[in-house]
């Protein structure tokens, strides 16, 4: 095609949109001001956290029934609880657990419900059964949680060398914990170690026996020792005046003069004085005993806003009690702001390689400055939409503006080089302006439809994955919006003020890169089937290769510290724990002493004294050669040879999944717990034998001793001995129990009653205490009991209201989640009982939820991208076309991943789908320029390959700028650099890839089915003939017509 030819088929220069702007530059400058103003607006006051805000919406329910056993528990509180909340409108699943005094409840709602309603539902429903639960039992706590599986998102010690064990206890729950849990998101604040002071009564049997006396007489006079009540008004003449009745016993002094009897005080059958809770828990920090706090976190709320107000406090609080040291152990924030430095660096550094791109094309200083300036009012623009829609700066948004750098510069490339083409052909600048926009307008906006309309299908994706990258999706349309604006607003204008002097300052003739692609279409044009049938073997392959690739829900992090949990036998005690947790932390020293880590930190009493958790902290990424997964290799080994003790290490995720990390949970369901236990025992067996996994355990071992007292009623009947009296001795004779309280200005201290020696830990001589009969004698307990030992289970289950038996499996070495549940699967296909059900958790389930919807957000993707392209092009043929090479681009992605070693991901899965869009886009810009020759009366084939030749310098600039732009992601470090590369690798690769097919596949399909659209010009002829012989009918005929 000669330049003649191309002048003569140039589009009229009539008035238009893109003609105002060229007219009228200032307009253009203050259009994409006001664009640039609001954006820095936006960044002044948009949100800045880790995640959107999708947080599953949890509740929990904690109850303590002091001294009941995980049965009683379970039947007398958890079921009851339980069945009222799943009652309640919006819960979507519902989990409890029953301890040793312990109950918890955790319901999840849907994402439409609101928390703050949903816990008051749940308060409401709980208060409405109080009447049912035991007596007992201490109020329960309800709290809305992040729904992260309870992970603190920060920890802390407190200590002091001039405060007692005790006073540091009041101090902690007065003044330390009221002031951080005030912090704006705060859900509650765990502690660990903190011992409250109390007064203890310690018991003498003997001269409790010589008096006549029982220990239910000693409970029943120190439950008086609060004695104060409003008794009324008394009212004489003009004055009125209150009336209470008080009886004090605030100190130990008082307590023990209280009369038991007329000649009997407390302390002469008892020892009272001031002293601390038992040891149930214990804190240390590099091997110093310390009381720990853990600062959960709300559902909705901003962990990086959270941290930042609980470090407000802290400092506060230090500034306040001088004599106390807080020392903050684990900090999440760090972790995100690290991120969303990291991600902030690589989108810089996008922006750098995507302007050296676009120079290395252009070879014209003057011609890179126009798209250059595009980025940044683009990127604006986007970010004052995010701010509009109420969405926040976070990691997720931080890469999609990332992903954007490539895509934002795209319009301005294609018009800014269709602009310079008709310049090289000599046209002043005004026009060249005018003429290459109006060619290329309709390209831009369809490009820009095409790449808004693939991101819809990304919120169909499952639960909280769809949630989150729905937010992804919406930031990356908003950018290509705006970028279509500015390039068909500010770009024409700049070209004609940034335009050469002379026609001699404009290069013409085709360029290398042309003159080497010419012979290679006109082989593929000479040969369409042939490249068609190379492409189908190529996409053929994916099919083997697909199959070996990981599935996962995110790729492993280094999230910048190592955790552990670690347990012993159930039957262990606390002091049993402590000195294991001690051998834990000399193996995790190792990781500071080689100055990768800053510090040690382990709790023992997770839950139950044989439970304790540890953790080091990672210096920063910067600062360490070895990653977290590296350190983690070298340690495990270690850990796992400590005798009698099982270490687990636990990796948190990306997204915040709740029970992400933790390899494959699930559970047996059924009506019977040891059936449950059976079958779930026999699953675990077979699955131990395979190489898919390391280590399966089973969280439920009825190896708990427990001693049932079977008292005779009738025998208790007929000597007069009260059932409540045996129950409340042994729990003072073996342990200890709560008998009352007392206030001592503002603060309630607890009355703990005891045994005055050592406390009973024999069996068998409970049966030798003595209880008093009806005549005031005393006999053995023996006579009306039966002390029987028993194996039970230390924790009880219930998964959607049905009695449950979870089991963890640890994954092998390169074995993968979804490898993992399908063997599950078939494991449990022939060996589960009928009337019992398999039941996936944590991580598992949303993994398993997302495998099965996955392709059909594809799916979704590629038909909505086909009709959007059909309406148009006004036809299905060039749609088609332009779609033929996405199957073959995914196909490349999929040898992308492989290649590099990815995983098949939540990441690579937004990869694939914004790989959609991009291919489209690159094939419309060929499609769409041979439309406009084959309607100016070219050839079908001559239309196919001069649009070929002139659109590959475009095409090339994208998607070198989008493949490139994305570079930073794929050698990235630091904070979430493993997740950033998994979306890195699917675009650098799979676009890689995907530009060969649109350069070569693109044309050949094009030659095939394009004989078989029409011509848009042959329509628009057929219109204006019909409109013309419409328009000379006689206006009598047309009277006689419709008459």
């Amino acid at each position: 095609m000669t330049d003649n030819d191309r002048l003569a088929g140039a589009p009229a220069a009539k008035s238009s949109f893109v003609s105002l702007f060229i007219r009228r530059p200032i307009l253009a400058i203050v259009v994409n001001l006001l664009i640039v103003i609001a954006g820095l607006a936006a960044l002044m006051g948009v949100e800045v956290r880790e995640l959107p805000d999708v947080d599953q919406l949890v509740v929990s329910v904690r109850a303590i029934y002091p001294g009941a056993a995980p049965e009683t528990i379970d039947a007398e509180v958890t079921a009851i609880i339980e069945n009222v909340v799943a009652q309640i409108d919006g819960v979507t699943s519902i989990s409890s657990s029953s301890s040793y005094q312990v109950s918890s409840v955790t319901a999840e709602f849907s994402p439409n419900i609101d928390i703050n309603i949903a816990a008051t539902d749940v308060k409401n429903a709980v208060n409405n059964v109080r009447g049912r639960l035991p007596e007992e039992l201490e109020e329960p706590i309800v709290s809305k949680s992040s729904g992260d599986g309870g992970s603190a998102v920060m920890r802390m010690v407190v200590s002091s060398s001039k405060l007692s064990e005790g006073e540091l206890g009041e101090l902690i729950e007065r003044i330390i914990v009221p002031r951080l849990q005030s912090v704006e998101g705060v859900a509650a604040v765990d502690n660990f170690g903190v011992r409250k002071r109390t007064i203890r009564v310690r018991l003498s049997p003997v001269e409790l026996a010589a008096r006549g006396l029982t220990v239910e007489d000693v409970a029943r006079v120190v439950r008086t020792a609060n004695v104060s009540a409003p008794s009324g008004t008394l009212k004489s003449g003009r004055q009125e005046l209150l009336i209470r009745a008080e009886a004090p016993a605030e100190t130990p002094e008082a307590i023990g003069a209280m009369r038991i009897k007329p000649e009997t005080e407390l302390r002469d059958v008892a020892v009272v004085e001031w002293g601390v809770e038992q040891e149930t828990s214990l804190a240390r920090w590099n091997k110093t005993a310390a009381s720990g706090l853990g600062i959960q976190r709300q559902a909705q709320s901003n962990a990086v806003a959270v941290a930042k107000g609980v470090r407000d406090a802290v400092k506060e609080l230090q500034d306040s009690l001088p004599a106390v040291s807080i020392t903050i152990t684990a900090d999440d924030s760090i972790f995100i702001e690290s991120a969303i430095h990291e991600v902030f660096s690589s989108l810089l550094l996008s922006i750098a390689i995507v302007v050296g791109i676009i120079f290395v094309f252009l070879r014209s200083l003057r011609q890179t400055l126009i798209p250059a300036i595009a980025i940044p009012v683009s990127l604006l623009g986007a970010v004052a939409a995010l701010w509009l829609v109420g969405f926040s700066i976070n990691i997720l948004t931080l890469m999609a503006l990332l992903m954007a750098t490539g895509l934002v510069v795209d319009d301005a490339i294609v018009v800014t080089e269709n602009i310079q083409r008709w310049r090289q052909m000599g046209v002043k600048p005004r026009a060249a302006a005018l003429i290459g926009s109006r060619e290329i307008v309709f390209a831009v906006m369809a490009t820009t439809a095409t790449l808004v309309a693939v991101f819809v299908p990304i919120s169909f994706m499952p639960g909280q994955a769809g949630r989150l990258f729905a937010e992804f999706g919406y930031v990356l349309a908003f950018s290509v919006v705006v970028s279509s604006i500015v390039a068909l607003v500010l770009c024409p204008m700049l070209t004609v003020k940034f335009a050469a002097k002379s026609a001699a300052a404009v290069s013409t003739g085709p360029g290398p890169l042309t003159r080497a692609y010419a012979p290679l279409v006109r082989f593929c044009l000479n040969r369409p089937y042939l490249t068609l049938g190379l492409s189908t073997v190529f996409a053929a392959g994916t099919f083997l290769v697909f199959a070996s690739i990981p599935k996962e829900l995110t790729p492993a992090e280094d999230r910048g510290r190592i955790f552990l949990t670690a347990s012993v036998q159930q039957s262990a005690n606390f002091d049993y724990m402590r000195e294991k947790i001690k051998e834990v932390e000399r193996v995790l020293d190792t990781v500071v002493e080689s100055g990768d880590g800053e510090g040690v930190m382990s709790m023992v009493g997770l839950g139950a004294s044989n439970r304790a958790f540890a953790f080091v902290t990672l210096k920063d990424w910067s600062e360490r050669k070895r990653t977290q997964q590296e350190i983690e290799a070298e340690i495990l080994p270690q850990l796992q040879r400590i005798p009698g003790v099982n270490v687990i290490a636990r990796r948190g995720n990306s997204l915040g999944i709740r029970g992400g990390g933790q390899g494959l949970q699930f559970a047996v369901a059924a009506d019977d717990y040891n059936a449950a236990a059976d079958a779930a025992e026999a699953i675990n067996a077979k699955l131990e034998q395979s190489d898919t996994f390391s280590r399966v355990t089973l969280n439920f071992q009825t190896s708990q001793p427990q001693l049932n007292i079977n008292i005779d009623r009738d025998a208790a009947a007929r000597l007069g001995v009260d059932v409540q009296s045996i129950a409340t001795l042994v729990n003072a004779m073996a342990d200890e129990f709560k008998a009352g309280e007392v206030f001592i200005g503002d603060k309630a201290v607890d009355i703990l009653v005891s045994a005055g020696g050592e406390p009973i830990n024999d069996p068998g001589d409970l049966e030798n205490l003595f209880v008093r009969a009806g005549d005031g004698q005393f006999v053995p307990l023996s006579l009306v009991a039966s002390v029987e030992e028993t194996a039970v289970a230390s924790n009880l289950g219930r998964e959607q209201r049905r009695r449950a038996v979870a089991s963890s499996a640890a994954l092998a070495e390169g074995a993968q989640l979804s490898d993992a549940i399908a063997e599950l699967r078939e494991v449990a296909k022939d060996m589960l009982p009928a009337g019992m059900s398999l039941l996936l958790l944590g991580e598992a389930r949303l993994l398993d939820q997302a495998s099965q919807s996955s392709w059909i957000v594809f799916a979704f993707a590629a038909l909505i991208v086909l009709l959007v392209l059909a309406a148009q092009f006004e036809s299905f043929v060039s749609a088609l076309v332009i779609m033929v090479t996405v199957p073959f681009g995914l196909a490349a992605t999929i040898y992308a991943m492989w290649l590099s070693g990815g995983s098949f991901n939540y990441y690579s899965q937004i990869g694939l789908v914004l790989l959609i869009g991009i291919m489209a886009k690159n094939g419309i810009l060929i499609v769409e320029f041979a439309n406009q020759l084959r309607d100016r009366g070219f050839p079908l084939r001559k239309a196919i390959e001069e649009a070929s030749l002139t659109r590959l310098r475009p095409v090339l600039m994208t998607a070198l700028s989008t493949v490139l732009g994305g570079l930073p992601l794929v050698i990235a470090s630091g904070a979430g650099s493993e997740s950033r590369a998994a979306l890195g690798w699917v675009v650098i690769g799979g676009l890689g890839f995907a530009t060969v097919f649109t350069l070569f596949l693109t044309p050949a399909a094009y030659l095939l089915l394009g004989r078989f659209a029409k011509v848009r010009a042959a329509e628009a002829e057929i219109v204006e003939k019909e409109l013309a012989e419409a328009a000379a009918i006689d206006p009598r005929q047309r009277l006689q017509a419709a008459e």
